[in-house]
């Protein structure tokens, strides 16, 4: 078993430190986050994840604002934005969204902005799987400069049955990093844990 300190990463360069470190953690989901201002803007983002149920809410960071950050500026002013999953199909030009564009990462990328009636931030019409979130609050993370935005779930449009939702048949790709995608399938289903039996394969449907 190798070992390594701080002191190991905190000599490394600074890139690689960056690519190791974000890499530690595991698997991810990458997803395409709506917003608008002037302009329809799309941008790719990983540290998604569920903050809880009763009310939904959904949190995300956002990285240092020292420099622009259209995604977390669009939602601080509109209050709204939409969460997009992505599949192998859209997968190279979702990547894409992260390069610094002038105008819109929709026509710069080759994806396609939708609406509902009920949100004014753009979703992605390619996605099988999107999600409406209105801000409810961003906090500030003193010890990195980095923001956390809270967003409540309002709507959902899925291409299945949301209750039978296995994300491996509409959305088949995770991340490690922030260039390592990796394909999914279906392995398995364990039953609700308890301390006085073993957990037991459920059915995926």
């Amino acid at each position: 078993m190798n070992y390594y300190n701080k002191l190991y990463f905190n000599e490394l360069n600074p890139r690689l430190r960056a690519n190791i470190l974000n890499c530690l953690h595991g698997y991810k989901s990458p997803l395409l986050i709506g917003s608008k201002s002037e302009k329809e803007n799309l941008s790719i983002f990983s540290n998604v994840f569920h903050l809880g149920a009763s009310p939904h809410l959904i949190g995300m960071i956002s990285r240092p604002d020292s420099v622009q950050r259209d995604t977390l500026d669009n939602i601080k002013k509109s209050k709204f934005y939409t969460i997009n999953f992505i599949d192998e199909n859209i997968l190279k030009r979702s990547h894409h969204t992260s390069a610094r564009f002038l105008t819109s990462e929709f026509e710069k990328c080759n994806l396609t902005p939708t609406y509902s009636d009920k949100c004014i931030a753009p979703y992605v019409e390619e996605s099988q799987l999107r999600i409406g979130l209105e801000l409810k609050e961003v906090k500030n993370i003193s010890v990195n400069n980095t923001h956390l935005i809270i967003g409540e779930v309002f709507e959902v449009f899925s291409s299945i049955d949301i209750q039978k939702l296995d994300l491996s048949k509409i959305s088949n790709i995770a991340v490690n990093g922030l260039d390592r995608y990796f394909k999914t399938n279906s392995h398995v289903r364990l039953s609700y844990a308890k301390p006085d039996s073993e957990p037991n394969e459920l059915d995926f449907s």
